[in-house]
């Protein structure tokens, strides 16, 4: 009785160890190699996977079959099949940006072939073109010199929202989520930031603000 629950516990942990495997596995296609394309922010691409089905039967129509769990976050994927006279079945992957909203740069998802393999995608998605322009042009800052400098947007729809998306403020300084800049800088160095101004559709613009902090004035 005890060599049989010793069978048992060993393909238990072979089990696991496969399930495990599987669920840490990547690409593993052996006929093609992993998947990358460029999607404008908001739009389509297709993508050629023919090379990805050596015995030419077609990936079909619709939704694939995603694997360990990496399904398109920012986008949805849809496969169609064409036939390409006189005998080859022509496979796509048509990916969709729909996130348009989320800064996301990238979209990362698996697919199974028809070999039971997985296929790894790698989406970029470009940065969204806005008619959003942020105001204004420029900020003059002096060390000691308190400033209340009010950010404004034209070109998208209102209300917007203003959020620090790169750099950092200089020391002194803290900005409000309707973009009014106040404070002091406390000391002389270079800085540069970058303002995301976003409006109440979800679309964005990024303006960046550097400079040298002038030197303090004495009278």
């Amino acid at each position: 009785m005890s060599k049989f629950f010793n069978v048992i516990a060993a393909w238990a942990v072979i089990l696991v160890c496969t399930l495990a495997t599987s669920a840490d596995a990547a690409h593993t296609s052996p006929t093609c190699p992993p998947q990358t394309a460029t999607v404008a922010n908001g739009g389509s691409i297709e993508i050629n996977i023919t090379s990805c089905d050596p015995y030419n039967f077609g990936f079909g129509n619709g939704t694939p079959l995603f694997l360990n769990g990496l399904v398109p976050l920012y986008g949805s994927a849809l496969l169609r099949q064409d036939f390409v006279p006189p005998n080859i079945a022509k496979s796509v992957l048509i990916y969709t940006h729909t996130a348009t909203g989320n800064p996301a740069t990238q979209d990362i998802f698996e697919i199974e072939d028809i070999d039971l393999f997985s296929i790894r995608f790698t989406i970029t998605i470009s940065p969204p073109t806005s008619s959003i322009i942020v105001s204004p042009a420029s900020i003059s800052l002096r060390t000691g010199a308190p400033i209340s400098q009010q950010l404004s947007s034209t070109g998208g729809t209102a209300p917007y929202t203003y959020t620090i998306n790169g750099g950092s403020l200089p020391p002194g300084l803290s900005m409000t989520p309707q973009g009014l800049i106040t404070g002091t800088p406390t000391i002389r160095s270079g800085y540069s930031f970058t303002v995301r101004a976003q409006d109440s559709t979800g679309a964005f613009a990024l303006k960046t603000y550097g400079g040298t902090i002038a030197n303090p004035v004495f009278t």
